[in-house]
């Protein structure tokens, strides 16, 4: 079976197979590649977080992500667990065939062929003769419809608006874009953020915070837009950070607050919602990565679907080496 990709992805459509040499040189995501990646992965129509240009570059530190461009083809290779890995190719053409490019380059590399976080279009498309589709519930996405997060309307979010009214019964508070002198006071909230949730000793906490330093580094450079969330006496009680995924979808990147001031969470999902370019339709609020309190904090929040991700190996791949890999 031959799956086609389509849209503007702006690659080259040509047909030649692409093919991945195993000392192939791959380049580092960082701020500097934005010219070139981050239009080609606006333009995938990926939509799954991970296929956020801003979000590879804050999180290069963890997972090394590197990319290169070859046969009309982009290509990301990161590491998992000291596993080099691959995120579904972008790109024009035959996906089957982009796919099996990195089966065969990471195999050159001694690597177990596996693509991880392939899109539900794609994964459902692919021939499953050839492929072996292993569902990674635990990083399915949650979108949201703008306005039912703007609104908080109806029965389901009457414990959301009770939140709120709380938080605004604390006192005045304002909502405002970061600005450069911000940042100590913002490095302030987050250690004092850390204590609160005693993030020493949490290496995933530790690893967000660095990223999150990346992101406030480079906001500009990285088209992220980040707000304050302040009390009466100016003081940051939370703070929240997306950026665009799709023509119509927005992602939320990071998301804290202290829990001094009840019903803080509940304002910074509302206020972002409200802040969103008008003809954004959809929030991806990201994945709850298995972890039960994540959750049921996504789920509370009633989201329109979950957008599926998908872990592909080759269909000769005994599952059971499939599933020690992913999790699953």
């Amino acid at each position: 079976m031959t799956v086609e990709a389509s849209g503007p992805i702006g690659l080259s459509s040509g047909r030649a197979a692409p093919r991945l040499p195993a000392d192939m040189v791959f380049l580092p995501v960082d701020p500097g590649s934005r010219p070139v990646l981050a239009p080609l992965f606006r333009a995938s129509g990926h939509r799954l977080c991970e296929y956020s240009y801003p979000i590879q570059v804050c999180w290069h530190d963890f997972n090394d992500s590197r990319w290169a461009i070859r046969d009309g083809w982009l290509f990301l290779r990161y590491v998992e667990d000291g596993c080099e890995r691959f995120i579904c190719p972008i790109g024009r053409g035959d996906w089957s065939a982009a796919i099996d490019a990195c089966f065969r380059h990471l195999e050159a590399r001694g690597q177990v062929p596996m693509v991880r976080f392939v899109p539900d279009a794609v994964a459902m498309a692919l021939d499953p003769a050839r492929y072996l589709r292993l569902h990674d519930f635990d990083n399915d996405d949650y979108v949201y419809g703008v306005q039912d997060l703007a609104q908080l309307a109806g029965r389901r979010y009457a414990k959301k608006r009770n939140h709120i009214a709380q938080f605004l019964r604390g006192g005045a508070w304002s909502f405002d874009p970061v600005l450069p002198g911000d940042r100590p006071a913002i490095d302030a909230f987050l250690e004092a953020w850390c204590l609160d949730r005693e993030c020493s000793g949490q290496p995933a906490l530790d690893y967000e915070m660095r990223a999150l330093a990346v992101c406030l580094d480079h906001l500009d450079e990285l088209d992220i837009r980040a707000w304050l969330l302040r009390g009466a006496q100016g003081e940051i009680l939370g703070l929240t950070a997306g950026a665009p995924l799709t023509d119509d979808t927005w992602a939320v990147h990071f998301e804290k607050g202290l829990s001094t001031r009840p019903g803080v969470y509940q304002i910074l999902a509302r206020e972002f919602a409200r802040r969103v370019p008008e003809g954004v339709l959809w929030l991806d609020r990201e994945q709850d990565m298995g972890w039960e309190n994540l959750r049921r904090a996504k789920e509370s929040l009633f989201p329109d679907h979950r957008e599926r991700a998908w872990t592909v190996v080759p269909a000769d791949r005994a599952p059971p080496v499939a599933d020690a890999v992913t999790g699953a």
